[in-house]
């Protein structure tokens, strides 16, 4: 295992050329809880796959704002049927 530390100090786990960020204050708080920390936000990268957007996102992108969510501002917010609940 690689361990990295970026972004003033976030702690990381190297794996496939990747950076994994773990859920740990730091590297001393890592070690300090006996090496042992979860990747973070793991939910929201598998979530966001699934979904099927209308243009590709780049494997680097962390939030992703669709381009077909963006309305004006008198303009109606409309639901996809796919995804809404009766």
């Amino acid at each position: 295992m690689r361990l990295v530390t970026f972004d003033d100090g976030k702690v990381g786990e190297l794996r496939n050329g990747r950076v994994l960020e773990l859920d740990a204050p730091s590297m001393r708080a890592y070690f300090e809880q006996g090496a042992r920390a979860a990747p973070t936000g793991r939910e929201h990268e598998e979530e966001s796959k699934r979904v099927g957007w209308s243009h590709e996102i780049a494997p680097w992108i962390v939030f992703f704002q669709n381009v077909d969510a963006i309305v004006g501002p008198d303009e109606p917010v409309v639901y996809p049927e796919h995804l809404t609940e009766e």
